[in-house]
């Protein structure tokens, strides 16, 4: 946790154990620095310098690299100078002018002393100081009259119980200068006497680390006192480092390793004013937990995307622990903190609302300060992002499938409270939308969402609809899978035919469902913000009523069985539009039909038991037409879309209905129900297969109902009604015609009236009035028809293109004339376009259309002239205002220009260039945009390859490059001097556009280096270095290509290669790029024989240690890539990279590294055994992803785990991993058993037994 956005990251458990005054502050000479005292090798300069040894002595060569602070040798430890001073000038002198130094303290108050602080820090459990310190100042005892003082080797013994209340002086106590006597530990002979010898300093610090949590401040891992305290304290790597932490300033992966190899975990700081500051804040936290957390709580009532990632971490902090989990529950937090704790929802995919293009990216709005990075890269090992609804190490009961998102059952204290807050908060939209995402809900919290269901009065009503879906979803999915369900109906129904069990089973468990999914777009990761009334359904989730049987067309039902059956199915339906009346879906994706037969190609596997009650009514119908018609007369028109469409499905039952019967209720059903029913397809059906039964009166009564239309409804204008009427008894006349039906003579003649009236409509609108009304993806097409526009005078062309380009809504046809006149007849749209020229207007969207559509035979020259000729005298203006469809023009046809006319082609060239270089740069940028955030753009490279090939310039510059391509020169011509010239003007142009044609330029650098060697070395090779402009856009270029360069090229580019590496990281790169690069610096490191282009050891480790810990993760995964794609490369690449070139630095044994040779482990296969022998020097003990030995478990690629072929190794590995309980992984039990399984006499070992104690004590 942080107090502040950029202060140090203090361990939970740490926080946790100095809230309990199990915490001890070892202090060191860093804490005195801000009152006017030394460091330790400041200390010793003053006593070296006051006594002046001779030059050329040992003692002034000793101390001579000290004084140098760019000295990177090795130098005499400080307490072995201390010694030789004490030889030289007797220890009582030396060490009383140390007193004379140590007593010079600035007089600052003492309210801001960093002693008053760690004093209100370092306390035990009833608040007394409990201190220990290796300086010697008094600063401690300020203010402290009645202070215990300890001082060597009178020191408690904490192992007997005794008290560590008060200061102890580990390393002695500053005397007045006047005294005689200054007992201080500061010679390699004092040390020796302390820590080995008489070991008094030794014994109290172990007996310390055992009974307390040791924090070091004011201390660099390098300090002579370091590493005598904790000598031998890691020997065998084995040391709990939750036992002693330690702070320093640097990077984490700088300092990690520093400390970890002395048993410390090390938690780093920037800048001083940063750690101090965040150790004045936590002494306020300790002054008052209870009120530090209240404030937290009163801050968690904001939005959490109103505080900083820092903040949230802090409210994450408290509810880690149950007592803060209960004061949150507590409080009124808003359920949007849901999207913080649950670790799934804070790294969602940024999502795009595409209507307005706003962003949501929940990483950014909900991350916690120490989420590590979202990886987007599948390839890499997902790291670990920590799930706060889950159980925790101190939540108790151990077990990594508990929390309040899965099937446990037992709930630990803190998730209760958790739980119990969400509960609370059941009526917010935000609470239904986070468990709708939910895969499965515990039962104890489905258990409490009933009751407070059943309890609570003044839920809204769209939250009592979400929450008993969703509980109802919860079941199905509990219960088992629907699929499942239907087959065991099948399997039922053959065994035991329609016994009564039988039927209750297809009641029970073949009722429609809802089946829930997360909404597409922005809605998915963004929770909804207002109350219930102004969120819809459809912002919560994507609702679908779903029938769960399957293959209802196999099923037989008996004759005496039918009407049971049915009322099961007729039971079903009517659930099935409840839920779609609860959740306000009016409408289905694919709507029931009753002539699903009739539609082609369409399986209908939505709407399974309605088909099934379909079928088996039209079988009444057969054997019982009486029964099936009193079950008719039961089905309301206004009932559902379900039985509206099967009422009108019974009557075109002959064996039930007579025709007389059908044409009366036909008469006399509602104008809305007849023109605008929901049984719309089901009406039409029913006329054309009827209409044969009606009498001759009846059918002219029913053709005049048709050909009179439909009512006007009151929003209409009578202009509009009449238009509408007319068009829709039109087609539904038309539609019965077509059919077969014969109308009455009268209504012939008004149906060829009409046809006169619309002759824009054809037979298709129709016949489509039939079409199932169903939502369908579609494209929209274009009509690049030139039949309206053919002939026209081409002064006209551009003003009819214009007036018909608008879309109407809904058709699924834009009307694009022009483009296919420019396809067809590009002289005539030339023409257009030169008579608009005339009066100076230049039309963007049609110059863009002729210029992206030219495809003119080269055989016509003089129409070719004509554009040439046009596109010379184009004024700047326009040609920025067109630039990129100029731009993609040259791409594809500067080429075939160059070939008519070369002169006037480099005249046009060079015009636009001048047109380019005259605007403010807005003409050649690149047309990919940038990613917003909350309103500000994400800062990342434009000078890319990506935006290269999407710019007019990066267009250019790929033209030029195809000029060159086709002009079939030899290495010895080099390129011509025309287009040098005007690839380097484009490389000068403002804006992007010089970095665009740069980056063209050097992706392409191998192929112009063999053209013309000479003029890649003097004009891009310099562009390559550091302190040049375009060094970025170079480089980009460069790595874009993915290809090694070779010859004089590599050996010239060499030397930049090897300085890559941190210059880089100055450039907002995507990952991509600078994975890249590593992958670049391996394969120069792997080539073959002794090319001097081939990097040494040496280099690529110099290389390798300028890397951030991200690169060199990638260059790990690359080296796995290496042995996974050829299994032989294990041996002859990997394990010799590993060898000689991985650098040997302890700080290059961080954590995240760690994680990435274990994850190369897991892909090794029969490699690994050798693999893991060459890396034991690689894998120490680290906190890393618990989920790490997953793979270890798994059968892969056709063969057994690598736990069950190499268990000896495996269980090594895990011994090296896994020292402490908070490091045991979530699959270590299973793989334990493999083990025992492949290799019983494993089991006896040393080894075996502690790992299985370790899951024992969880």
């Amino acid at each position: 946790m942080r107090f502040f956005e950029n202060g140090p990251n203090i361990p939970d458990v740490l926080l946790e154990r100095r809230d309990q005054g199990q915490v001890v502050f070892l202090c060191g000479a860093g804490v005195s620095l801000p009152s006017g005292l030394p460091t330790f090798a400041k200390l010793t300069e003053y006593v070296v310098d006051f006594f002046d040894p001779p030059k050329g002595s040992e003692l002034h060569t000793a101390f001579m690299p000290w004084r140098d602070e760019k000295f990177e040798g090795l130098r005499m430890p400080l307490d072995q100078i201390f010694q030789l001073l004490h030889q030289e000038y007797g220890r009582d002198q030396v060490n009383a002018l140390v007193a004379e130094r140590l007593a010079q303290v600035n007089n600052v108050g003492s309210d801001e002393h960093k002693h008053e602080l760690i004093k209100k820090l370092s306390t035990d459990p009833e608040g007394n100081v409990q201190i220990v310190t290796t300086n010697f100042d008094r600063l401690f005892e300020l203010n402290e009259a009645e202070l215990p003082i300890y001082e060597p080797p009178g020191f408690p013994d904490v192992e007997f119980g005794v008290s560590l209340r008060g200061i102890t002086y580990l390393h002695g106590r500053l005397n007045s200068p006047e005294d005689t006597y200054h007992p201080y530990v500061l010679s390699s002979a004092d040390f020796g006497r302390a820590y080995l010898a008489e070991g008094w300093a030794t014994n109290f610090i172990l007996k310390l680390l055992k009974h307390y949590t040791v924090v070091l401040v004011g201390y660099q891992a390098e300090d002579p006192q370091v590493k005598y305290l904790l000598q031998g304290l890691n020997h065998d790597g084995k040391f709990d480092r939750d036992k002693i932490f330690a702070f320093d300033r640097g990077r984490h992966e700088d300092i990690e390793t520093k400390w970890r190899d002395r048993g410390i975990s090390a938690i780093a700081y920037n800048d001083h004013d940063d750690l101090w500051s965040s150790i004045s804040a936590w002494s306020e936290r300790a002054r008052s937990p209870r009120a530090w957390r209240a404030a937290i709580i009163e801050l968690a009532q904001r939005s959490p995307r109103e505080l900083l990632a820092h903040e949230r971490g802090q409210v994450a902090h408290v509810i880690k622990s149950t007592a803060g989990a209960k004061a949150f529950a507590d409080s009124d937090a808003s359920p949007e903190w849901l999207c913080v704790f649950d670790a799934a929802f804070r790294t969602m995919a940024v999502k795009t609302d595409f209507m307005d293009d706003e962003i949501f990216d929940p990483y950014q709005v909900y991350r916690l300060d120490d989420d590590p990075p979202r990886q987007e890269d599948t390839f890499r090992r997902q790291l670990t992002h920590e799930h706060l609804l889950s159980w925790r190490p101190n939540d108790g009961v151990n077990s990594s499938g508990h929390g309040i998102c899965n099937s446990s059952i037992f709930v630990q204290p803190r998730l209760w409270h958790l739980l119990r807050w969400i509960i609370k908060n059941i009526n917010n939209p935000i609470t239904a939308w986070w468990a709708l995402r939910q895969g499965i809900l515990h039962p104890v919290l489905r258990q409490e969402i009933m009751r407070e269901l059943w309890r609570v009065k003044a839920l809204h009503p769209k939250a009592i609809t979400v929450w008993n879906i969703l509980l109802d979803y919860a079941e199905h999915k509990h219960y088992l899978n629907k699929e499942n369900a239907s087959y065991i109906f099948h399997d039922r129904v053959k065994n035991e035919g329609w016994h009564p069990g039988t039927l209750r089973f297809l009641r029970l468990h073949l009722a429609p469902y809802v089946e829930i999914r997360s909404p597409s777009g922005i809605e998915a990761v963004r929770p909804p913000v207002g109350d219930w009334e102004s969120i819809p359904f459809s912002d919560l989730a994507t609702w679908e009523t779903h029938f769960p049987l399957l293959d209802q067309q196999d099923i037989a039902v008996p004759d005496e069985n039918l009407m049971q059956v049915m009322e099961v199915l007729q039971s079903h339906i009517h659930s099935a539009v409840e839920l779609c009346a609860e959740l306000g879906i009016h409408y289905f994706y694919r709507v029931p039909t009753c002539y699903s037969n009739r539609a082609p190609n369409r399986i209908d596997d939505i709407h399974t038991s309605f088909e099934f009650y379909l079928r088996l009514f039209t079988k009444l119908a057969e054997v019982d037409p009486h029964k099936a018609k009193g079950l008719s007369a039961s089905w309301a028109m206004d009932d559902s879309l379900y039985f509206y469409k099967l009422r009108l499905f019974s009557l075109n039952q002959a064996s039930v209905y007579e025709g007389e019967e059908v044409l009366d209720f036909v008469l006399n059903m509602a104008q809305e129900d007849f023109w605008g029913g929901e049984g719309q397809r089901e009406l039409l059906y029913l006329l054309r297969d009827r209409w044969k039964d009606f009498s001759d009166e009846g059918q002219r009564q029913l053709a005049d109902r048709i050909l009179n239309g439909p009512d006007k409804p009151d929003y209409q204008t009578d202009e509009e009604y009449s238009v509408k009427e007319k068009r829709d008894s039109y087609r539904l006349a038309w539609w019965l015609e077509l059919s077969g039906v014969k109308l009455p003579a009268t209504a012939k003649d008004k149906l060829e009236s009409l046809r006169f009236e619309f002759p824009e409509l054809d037979a298709s609108w129709a016949r489509s009035m039939a079409d199932l009304n169903e939502f369908t993806t579609y494209r929209v097409a274009s009509d690049e028809s030139t039949q309206a526009i053919a002939n026209k005078p081409a002064s006209e062309v551009i003003e009819f293109a214009e007036s018909v380009s608008e879309r109407e809504f809904g058709s699924r046809v834009q009307l694009r004339p022009f483009t296919g006149l420019a396809k067809e007849n590009p002289r005539k749209a030339l023409a257009s376009l030169l008579f608009n020229a005339r009066n100076d207007k230049y039309p963007v969207q049609y110059w863009s259309v002729l210029l992206d559509e030219w495809c003119v035979d080269v055989g016509q020259v003089r129409l070719w002239r004509t554009l040439l000729l046009r596109l010379e005298r184009l004024p700047a203006e326009a040609i920025c205002s067109f630039s990129y469809s100029i731009g993609r023009w040259m791409e594809k046809h500067l080429t075939t220009a160059f070939s008519i006319d070369s002169e006037l082609t480099w005249r046009i060239f060079d015009t636009i260039v001048l047109s380019l270089a005259s605007d403010s740069g807005d003409a050649t940028k690149s047309g990919l945009g940038d990613v917003y955030h909350g309103g500000h753009a994400i800062v990342r490279s434009r000078r890319t390859y990506s935006h290269a090939i999407n710019s007019p310039v990066g267009s250019m510059a790929v033209a030029l490059l195809n000029v060159l391509n086709t002009s079939d020169l030899q290495v010895v011509d080099g390129i011509p001097d025309e287009l040098k010239t005007r690839l380097e003007n484009l490389v000068k142009l403002p804006g992007e556009g010089g970095d665009h044609a740069m980056v063209i330029l050097t992706r392409h650098l191998g192929y112009l280096d063999a053209l013309d060697s000479l003029w890649v070395k003097e004009f891009l090779l310099g562009r390559f270095e550091f302190d040049s402009s375009c060094c970025e856009p170079a480089w980009n270029g460069l790595l874009s290509s993915g290809e090694l360069p070779d010859g004089n090229l590599g050996y010239s580019l060499k030397p930049k290669f090897l300085g890559l590496f941190p210059r880089i990281y100055q450039w907002h790169l995507d990952e991509g790029l600078r994975r890249v690069a590593c992958q670049m610096i391996v394969e120069f490191t792997l080539l073959p024989g002794l090319t001097p282009l081939r990097f040494s050891p040496a280099e690529t480790r110099g290389c390798l240690r300028a890397m951030r810990d991200e690169e060199r993760q990638s260059v790990i995964f690359y080296l796995s890539l290496l042995g996974q794609r050829d299994n032989a490369r294990w041996q002859s690449v990997v394990i010799p990279f590993i060898k000689n070139v991985w650098p040997r630095e302890s700080k290059f044994r961080t954590s995240n590294l760690i994680s990435a040779w274990v994850s190369l482990l897991a892909e090794s296969g029969d490699a690994f055994p050798d693999l893991l022998k060459e890396m034991k020097w690689l894998i120490v003990p680290a906190q890393i992803e618990r989920d790490w030995l997953d793979d270890f478990q798994r059968a892969r690629y056709g063969k057994r785990s690598l736990s069950t072929r190499f268990p000896k190794e495996v269980m090594a590995l895990c011994n090296v991993l896994i020292q402490t309980t908070n490091a045991v992984p979530y699959s270590l039990r299973n793989v334990l058993e493999q083990v025992q399984a492949a290799a019983p006499e494993l089991a006896n070992h040393h080894e075996f037994g502690r790992l299985v104690d370790l899951l024992d004590s969880l």
